[in-house]
């Protein structure tokens, strides 16, 4: 597998109550609650809005990247009586990096969750949800079926998109031509993460380069076998010479 351009793919699976007391769990992990519950905790009104937030903000750390780590990481975190989560802890882990990576995103995500109850009452109580991460490496850039699309055509609209939105901050730096090479993922959700400098070609610049980055449009997700999968690309930035920017900074 070549890692200078790898295919990340991360999937995560739905969330479900588990058993507060058994820290057993399988890879084929089940419905498994102590007792009946009524209504169930839900994360802004929806049974999706969770794994959807976590997969919208899930990075994959680059040490883990770099030596080709993939697996699942299980994770169980606790939503009090108030809809508050908590008690987030590694059920069982895969690495240093993953294991971290998994309890940052699910420790960040917005306290907006509703509680669970008994059931037959009004009661809210406790409820244990076990979390399991994957974190896949499949196949490399140039074998995905259906590369990322950016509105509404190919990556060369990215490239006219970043032309046309590139501003010099420093006007000594219109005299500047050459080439900033990045690299960022376009997830499943057709969210820009994992942005990095590959190779930069002045500071400023290449700090608006990452600024573009960060700031890009939604674009749509890569495809195989039907299936949106989070895409790493390297993008080039090309600058030529500018003779039309003021005489001042800015």
């Amino acid at each position: 597998m070549k890692r200078c351009l790898t295919l990340l793919f991360i999937t995560f699976v739905l969330c479900i109550p588990a058993n507060a007391q058994n820290t057993e769990v399988s890879d084929s992990v089940v419905y498994d609650c102590i007792y009946p519950i009524q209504i169930k905790p839900v994360f802004r009104g929806s049974t999706t809005a969770f794994p959807d937030w976590i997969a919208q903000h899930l990075i994959y750390p680059e040490e883990a990247l770099k030596q080709g780590i993939e697996g699942r990481v299980i994770l169980q975190f606790d939503i009090d009586e108030e809809g508050l989560l908590g008690n987030v802890r590694v059920v069982r882990g895969i690495s240093p990096e993953l294991d971290a990576e998994a309890i940052r995103v699910v420790e960040s995500a917005p306290q907006e969750w509703t509680p669970g109850y008994w059931a037959n009452t009004n009661n809210p109580t406790k409820v244990t949800f076990t979390c399991p991460v994957q974190f896949r490496l499949p196949v490399d850039f140039h074998e995905v079926e259906v590369k990322p699309g950016f509105n509404g055509g190919s990556i060369k609209e990215f490239f006219r998109w970043v032309a046309s939105n590139f501003e010099y901050r420093y006007t000594g730096c219109a005299h500047i031509s050459g080439r900033i090479v990045t690299e960022f993922i376009v997830d499943i959700s057709g969210n820009v993460t994992n942005i990095r400098l590959v190779k930069g070609l002045e500071k400023s610049l290449d700090e608006e380069a990452l600024r573009l980055l960060r700031e890009s449009p939604k674009w749509e997700p890569g495809r195989v076998n039907g299936e949106a999968v989070p895409v790493r690309i390297q993008f080039p930035v090309i600058l030529e010479l500018r003779d039309d920017l003021p005489t001042s900074p800015r």
